[in-house]
């Protein structure tokens, strides 16, 4: 009797100090974050390696940079691309990173292949400039899966393709290409994600944009300053379409 007692004694210990270790994790990135420091993915990646999900995935974010943002907004916008990053476990075998931005016509700032760890990451979106301009969305969908998600460019056999959208309002320029290229996104079998920021987004663009059921692949925001109330629904989202 007294030695099953010792048994189940410590198998409480050591649950404690489980919960103790997952609460510290998230306290230590979750701060970090807000500071806007460059979180060590150590922690993201042992809790994420746990439950088996986004241990591969390549992922290009698609950024509507367009005047409506206002350069504070779009200084948010680049913290929750980092934010992003922050969320899985990147390196050349686990996940990796590419980001589109989009005004009057779409660019790349970097390819799935430019860098191999989170920090590289995080300094080149630092670096990522405003374009102030229109909203051509489908341009920027169509750069990522024509251009960007290609073997040289970084694209990996066998690996799931997640292409995530991000905008704060309605395609006003080829506005009439943007759900055709997400349907040839598609066609790629790239699992395509769209998150509206604000009350200017139009949500059949949103529901075009992202596949089905748009509960899974379709977010919304109310503003810049919400956004990173929206992350880990995303990242969520993401492990499991990527692991489907």
């Amino acid at each position: 009797m007294i030695s099953r007692c010792i048994v189940l004694l410590l198998a409480a210990v050591v649950l404690t100090e489980a919960g103790v270790i997952n609460t510290l994790q998230d306290t230590v990135v979750e701060k970090a974050e807000a500071a806007g420091l460059k979180a060590s993915t150590n922690l993201h990646r042992s809790k994420r390696q746990a439950d088996g999900a986004c241990q591969q995935a390549d992922i290009i974010l698609v950024l509507d940079s367009s005047g409506s943002i206002g350069e504070d907004n779009w200084l948010k916008v680049l913290n929750f691309t980092k934010t992003m990053v922050l969320s899985f476990p990147v390196s050349p075998t686990d996940v990796r990173f590419g980001v589109a931005v989009y005004g009057n016509r779409a660019t790349v700032a970097f390819n799935l292949n430019s860098y191999n760890d989170s920090d590289a990451y995080l300094d080149a979106i630092d670096e990522i400039g405003w374009k102030d301009q229109a909203t051509n969305t489908s341009g920027g969908i169509r750069l990522m899966y024509r251009d960007m998600f290609t073997e040289e460019n970084g694209d990996r056999a066998g690996i799931p393709n997640l292409g995530i959208v991000i905008t704060d309002g309605a395609s006003n320029r080829d506005e009439n290409l943007t759900i055709p290229e997400a349907d040839k996104a598609r066609e790629e079998d790239i699992l395509m994600f769209a998150l509206g920021i604000g009350d200017a987004t139009v949500i059949s663009e949103l529901n075009g944009i992202g596949n089905d059921p748009d509960e899974d692949f379709v977010f919304e925001v109310e503003g810049f300053e919400s956004l990173n109330s929206i992350k880990e629904q995303l990242v969520t989202a993401a492990c499991e379409a990527a692991a489907a």
